[in-house]
C-alpha cells in the first residue's frame, strides 16, 4: 500500500505545480525592469523583494542576466556610446516616473542623437507592398492583432510600444486625439487621423482588458509582433525594414508633401511640441488636418490604391 500513497502524493504535487504554472502572473518588460531596479537599489534583500513580488530568486537573477546580455549586444558596432547614453537616460526616466529619483541627470547632457544610420523610410510603392502583405497574411489567418498594429504604426507614425501598449483610455475619438500617458518623452498628445480612427473603431473592445491589443493569454498587452513582423516584411520584400521605419515614413511623407515642420513634429509627438500641446487651449485642428492628409496618402497605399 505504501507505493500507492507515494504515487498519490506525487500525483497531487504535479497537480499543484500545474495549477501554479497555469495561474502564474505574466510580467511585461516594464514590470521586470522595475523589479530589477528595486533589487539594484538594495533597500530590501533580493529574497525579501522576490517574496513580495511572488517570484523565485532564480527568476530575478535570470532577468538581471538577460538585461546585462541585452546591454552587451547594444554595445556592439558604431554609436555604442550614444546607445549606452540613451539606455541610461531611459532607465533614469523610468526611475523618475516611479518616484525613485527626482530628476533625470541625462537631460542636461549634450549628446549627438544620431550617427546617420536608421534613416530608412518607405516609398509610396513600398507602402503598397506592405499593405498587400498584411492583407495576404490576414487572408491566411495570421494574428489580426499584429497586422492591425502594423497598420497603425504606418497610419500614426507612433513609436513601436506606443501602439503595442495602447489603451482605450488614451483614445479621444470625439476630438480625434491620442493622449498617450507614458511615452519616451512623457505625456504626449497626437492628432489621430481619420484613417487610423476608422481602423481603431473596427476593433472589438475586450471588456476584461484596458489594452486595445490585449494578450492572447493572461494579463497585459499582445507581445506577438516580434515573431510576425519578420513574416510581414519578408512577404512584402522589404527585408531589413523595422517598425521604426514606418515612423520615419510618416515624417518623410509629411515633409515631402509640403507639411510644415511644426505640424510634422505634432504628428510624431516630438518632445518640443509635447510641452505646448498638453494645454487645453491649444488649437489641434491644423495638426489634425495635416495628419489626415498624410495618413490618407498612406492608407490609400496600404490598400493598394493610387492617388
Amino acid at each position: 500500500m505504501r507505493p500507492k500513497q507515494k504515487n498519490s502524493k506525487a500525483s497531487a504535487e504535479r497537480v499543484v505545480k500545474d495549477i501554479r504554472r497555469a495561474t502564474r502572473k505574466q510580467y511585461n518588460s516594464e514590470e521586470k525592469i522595475r523589479i530589477v531596479l528595486e533589487g539594484l537599489r538594495g533597500d530590501d534583500s533580493i529574497a525579501e523583494l522576490c517574496r513580495r513580488e511572488g517570484i523565485a530568486q532564480g527568476v530575478y537573477y535570470k532577468w538581471s542576466k538577460d538585461f546585462m546580455e541585452a546591454g552587451k549586444k547594444r554595445l556592439a558596432g558604431e554609436g555604442a556610446a550614444r546607445k549606452v547614453f540613451r539606455d541610461l537616460s531611459a532607465v533614469f526616466s523610468f526611475a523618475v516616473r516611479r518616484d525613485i529619483l527626482s530628476s533625470n541627470p541625462c537631460m542636461k547632457a549634450a549628446v549627438r542623437k544620431t550617427d546617420n544610420q536608421n534613416n530608412r523610410f518607405l516609398t509610396i510603392e513600398e507602402v503598397r507592398k506592405l499593405g498587400a502583405a498584411c492583407d495576404a497574411l490576414e487572408a491566411e489567418g495570421t494574428n489580426i492583432k499584429a497586422l492591425n498594429i502594423t497598420r497603425l504604426w504606418a497610419l500614426t507614425g507612433c513609436r513601436r510600444q506606443e501602439i503595442v501598449e495602447l489603451k482605450w483610455s488614451e483614445i479621444d475619438a470625439d476630438r480625434s486625439l491620442l493622449i498617450l500617458d507614458d511615452t519616451k518623452t512623457g505625456i504626449s498628445v497626437r492628432p489621430l487621423a481619420s484613417a487610423a480612427l476608422v481602423l481603431l473603431k473596427s476593433i472589438k473592445q475586450n471588456e476584461d482588458s484596458e489594452f486595445v491589443f490585449p494578450a492572447d493569454f493572461g494579463d497585459g498587452y499582445f507581445q506577438g509582433t516580434k515573431t510576425i513582423w519578420p513574416k510581414i516584411v519578408k512577404r512584402a520584400g522589404l527585408e531589413g525594414v523595422t517598425p521604426h521605419t514606418l515612423r520615419h515614413t510618416m515624417g518623410a511623407i509629411a515633409t515631402s508633401s509640403g507639411e510644415a515642420l511644426a505640424l510634422t513634429g505634432a504628428i510624431l509627438g516630438h518632445s518640443n511640441m509635447r510641452s505646448t500641446m498638453i494645454y487645453a487651449h491649444v488649437q489641434h485642428d491644423p495638426s489634425l488636418q495635416a495628419a489626415n492628409r498624410v495618413a490618407q496618402t498612406i492608407a490609400n497605399a496600404l490598400k493598394g490604391q493610387h492617388d
